[in-house]
């Protein structure tokens, strides 16, 4: 597997509050674990949530993937569900026992790769994308306001990029003590790009921009900063992540 990653506060905003990991099993072939969150709260909170997002579910990870089996199909919803579940009960914790945390969350964006499939677990609104012979296809639905709309074909992606209720979201890991996790599985092929993203890059670039830069880079291990270059180029007014793995 190819990796490129890449993260950016943006143009505007004093801190990044997002997160990302991309943990390959150490001793397993095709098989790892990649995350995007992006923090929301008080000073800082957003990207303390986000980061313990990040270090739960990869410790969880490393402890779980031998015995993961991806075409175990109950088991496997349900250990993604749990994985999910335990970070945001830590999340929550820390955020009613701490005033200066209080009420910080984090979406979520997490994928395993295991025996040419891909598991993913989602809760807010950044992203998860499949490349596959030049056509991109989202994996995700977006836990917002607007996303809500979307999906009922009231707006179209466009139109809700701009929207100014686009970051009022309807789930996020960290505000309360459950979580409603959306869990999906693919199964991918060679030479297949997995794409996930925080909404710092989807609201400014749509998913056949994405596509096209992807596509188009002659250099995989910098498509990722390209992408970030551009979305900066556009204001960048929100933090920006992206991770992108060609199978």
């Amino acid at each position: 597997m190819q990796i490129s990653a890449g993260t950016h506060a943006g143009l505007l905003r004093p801190i990044n509050e997002d997160s990302y990991c991309y943990c390959p099993a150490p001793d397993r072939e095709n098989c790892c674990l990649i995350v995007v969150a992006d923090g929301m709260g008080g000073h800082k909170a957003g990207e303390v949530a986000s980061k313990m997002a990040i270090t739960i579910l990869e410790k969880l990870f490393l402890s779980l993937y031998p015995n993961l089996v991806a075409t175990d199909f109950l088991q496997m919803e349900k250990t993604l569900t749990e994985m999910v579940a335990t970070a945001n009960r830590e999340i929550y914790k820390a955020s009613v026992s701490n005033e200066e945390y209080r009420g910080m969350g984090t979406t979520l964006t997490m994928g395993i790769i295991i025996d040419d499939y891909l598991w993913v677990a989602h809760v807010g609104d950044s992203r998860a994308y499949l490349v596959r012979n030049g056509v991109i296809t989202k994996l995700t639905e977006d836990h917002s306001l607007v996303g809500e709309l979307v999906t009922k074909g009231e707006l179209t992606e466009r139109e809700a990029s701009s929207h100014p209720h686009r970051n009022i979201l309807t789930r996020a890991l960290g505000s309360a003590g459950e979580i409603t996790v959306d869990i999906r599985y693919t199964s991918i092929l060679k030479d297949d790009i997995i794409i996930f993203t925080t909404d710092g890059l989807t609201n400014l670039l749509s998913s056949e921009e994405i596509n096209q830069v992807v596509g188009s880079t002659f250099n995989f291990s910098q498509a990722a900063q390209e992408l970030i270059l551009l979305a900066n180029e556009r204001g960048g007014p929100d933090n920006i992540t992206v991770v992108l793995v060609r199978y």
